[in-house]
């Protein structure tokens, strides 16, 4: 009934890996576990390699970094049950019930072709370091409950935590073009409204774990914002994408308004004093809002 699929990258999952199998193992119901290594580092693979041991694991090593995207779609191919339930590799589990929710959510859908966002949670205290960043952003632009996700479904669905019908994906792969991090869920879930496949919200978060230095999450908002300028052009700037995107509707109207270059001057005058902001212990959402402006202007 159901696979659960989660692609690893320079993570120990063991940890997350045992949990699922004892409350999957504790429902008795059909599943599987399916965790595909993308070229992690030596110190990741030696960590993960445990998981050979423990029966009922598929676990493969690429040797090759396929990407976000790729992994996903290859899971597909790998998992042979009905339901699949994408996983990130840095969660943390705080519900004892968590795929015993997810089974009962599976069992009163009323369209079987629906997608099911669990949702994300962060850790309750603040950071007193660089990573400040991801957790303030996180809890600000992230962690809502189900009732405020499904004002919006299909913006507000994420891949960290989510279950999808294997037949949904098959017919509706992720967009191998985009090779880079980011917004590979954003396309996804466009996707879905455009063919009206439902996204149900439910209280069923994981607690994101694996909190990232300001620096590496300023390098991944450049990718990650070179993929919604791959898509704005995939989808030939569809006003229904265009939408769901509160970056790109900015970036329209100054487009339209020809600011671009004027943005893209004040921001290289003010890049520094910003970055300093973000690299901070009190980093200002504000602050990350204009520097992702100036980037989609610069690029």
């Amino acid at each position: 009934m159901l696979s659960i699929c989660i692609p690893v990258y320079n993570f120990e999952v063991l940890p997350l890996i045992n949990e699922l199998y004892i409350q999957a193992k504790n429902t008795s119901k059909p599943y599987e576990i399916i965790a595909i290594d993308d070229a992690s580092n030596a110190h990741f693979k030696t960590l993960n390699q445990k998981l050979i041991e423990i029966p009922g694991i598929i676990y493969e090593e690429l040797e090759n970094n396929i990407g976000r995207s790729k992994i996903r779609n290859y899971l597909c191919k790998k998992a042979s049950n009905q339901y699949l339930l994408f996983m990130d590799c840095d969660a943390l589990i705080t519900d004892r019930n968590f795929i015993s929710n997810y089974f009962l959510a599976i069992d009163e859908l009323k369209n079987p072709d629906s997608l099911i966002c669990g949702g994300r949670n962060y850790q309750k205290d603040r950071p007193k370091d660089s990573t400040s960043l991801h957790w303030v952003w996180g809890n600000k632009r992230e962690a809502f409950d189900a009732s405020t996700r499904s004002k919006n479904p299909y913006q507000s669905f994420m891949t960290n935590n989510f279950v999808m019908p294997k037949s949904v994906l098959e017919s509706n792969p992720f967009n191998e073009d985009l090779s880079g991090y980011g917004h590979e869920d954003t396309l996804l879930g466009f996707e879905m409204k455009k063919k009206n496949i439902p996204i149900i919200h439910i209280d069923n978060p994981v607690e994101h774990i694996g909190l990232e230095e300001a620096s590496v999450i300023l390098e991944k908002t450049i990718q990650s914002t070179e993929n919604l300028l791959k898509i704005y052009h995939i989808t030939n700037k569809d006003k229904d994408f265009v939408s769901i995107s509160k970056l790109l509707k900015i970036f329209e109207k100054i487009r339209k308004l020809k600011l671009t270059k004027l943005v893209r001057f004040f921001f290289g005058l003010f890049r520094k004093t910003i970055e300093g902001n973000l690299k901070s212990t009190k980093p200002s959402i504000l602050m990350f809002d204009i520097y992702k402006l100036g980037i989609i202007c610069r690029l």
